[in-house]
């Protein structure tokens, strides 16, 4: 069962590990920052080295700077042998630039944490955790964590 759970573990990296999906900012003092970055591409090196998705495309991702009015949905589920669960529900919705009500969708997004989610999927049903984010490229997220 053990080897199971490192094998899915193992395949869920291979596609979150991927050169598309990285992105790193290192915050520190300029004088040690060459140390970081050498220490940043040896890393890179090995998770390059390692996972022979690395350098694979989303073909299907598709960057849109406006809204075309159509929405793309991709669903990915990994089946591990674990008693909880991590669950995500993604939506596109409007972006900080594109909307004057943003100011009002991230105080509903906070009051739904404080007053919806959390009572009803965290001390009702049992997770861990859970939320509503939203962010300013308009991606609108319900989550749980740790869900039974």
């Amino acid at each position: 069962m053990i080897q199971d759970a490192i094998v899915n573990m193992t395949e869920i990296a291979s596609h979150l590990f991927r050169q598309e999906n990285l992105s790193i900012a290192v915050h520190g003092n300029k004088h040690k920052f060459d140390l970081v970055q050498l220490k940043v591409e040896l890393m890179l090196n090995a998770v390059k080295n390692e996972n022979s998705r690395y350098l694979e495309r989303t073909p299907t991702v598709q960057v849109v700077n406006e809204w075309a009015g159509k929405q793309q949905y991709y669903k990915n589920f990994f089946k591990t042998p674990l008693h909880v669960n991590m669950c995500v529900e993604s939506m596109v919705g409007p972006t900080m630039r594109q909307n004057d009500d943003y100011g009002a969708l991230l105080i509903t997004a906070e009051l739904m944490n404080s007053v919806c989610l959390k009572n009803s999927v965290r001390e009702k049903g049992g997770a861990y955790g859970a939320g509503c984010a939203v962010d300013e490229s308009g991606l609108i997220s319900l989550y749980s964590y740790r869900d039974p």
